[in-house]
């Protein structure tokens, strides 16, 4: 499994970032998400949050 192979591994997060977005779709609904941004060392990392 990834988890095994990384959850060994040191991280360091120095900042975060939460972005929300808000769609409207065509099946009637609103579509929300959240971009989370982690920043350290350097470098950034981005994942979304879908509700």
């Amino acid at each position: 499994m990834l988890y095994d192979q990384v959850s060994e591994l040191e991280l360091e997060i120095e900042g975060y970032n939460l972005e929300q977005r808000e769609r409207d779709t065509s099946s009637g609904f609103s579509r929300a998400t959240t971009i989370v941004s982690l920043h350290g060392d350097g470098e950034t990392g981005r994942g979304e949050d879908v509700t």
